[in-house]
């Protein structure tokens, strides 16, 4: 009888302890998902936002070289995409230190230090002696272009290593 109930005891330990660390290692398992989830949810968000800003520059880049031809019959409502797209940026910037990489948060704030430039704020150096309005509207359209086109590069860079 005294086998029966240490064999007993012995089983019933060992069940607990097996499901204990079945337990703790479903629930690290699920952690580790979850938090891959909200990177891949981060990183998508930027891109989508990245995405919108590029093709707002591109409206306007079109609409600064062939005004004729305006490329948006309503550009209120590209405003509107692109302030939603830019405020979208910030919100990854300000959660990224969570979520991100070091370098991809560099990338998107370099990115919104660019984008928010105006073309008052351009150096010499940057358009060129005696350039006019147009002249550096055109330079600064293509710098921000070029700025995201680079941050979107660096960015699916970032999420491949990271992810």
């Amino acid at each position: 009888m005294g086998a029966l109930i240490r064999d007993l005891v012995i089983g019933i330990v060992v069940a607990v302890v097996s499901a204990s660390v079945t337990v703790y290692l479903a629930f690290r398992s699920f952690r580790a998902e979850k938090w891959w989830e909200r990177k891949a949810d981060i990183y998508a968000a930027a891109s989508n936002a990245l995405h919108e800003v590029k093709r707002d520059l591109e409206r306007q880049e079109h609409d600064a070289f062939h005004p004729g031809q305006p490329r948006s019959k309503q550009p209120e409502e590209s405003q509107e995409k692109l302030r939603d797209a830019i405020c979208e940026i910030y919100k990854v910037i300000d959660t990224s230190t969570f979520f991100l990489c070091i370098k991809a948060q560099q990338t998107l704030t370099t990115l919104m230090d660019i984008l928010l430039k105006t073309e008052g704020e351009m150096s010499i150096e940057e358009v060129g002696e005696g350039a006019d309005f147009n002249t550096c509207k055109q330079v600064l359209l293509e710098k921000k272009l070029i700025a995201v086109a680079t941050c979107i590069e660096n960015l699916s860079k970032c999420a491949k290593r990271d992810l």
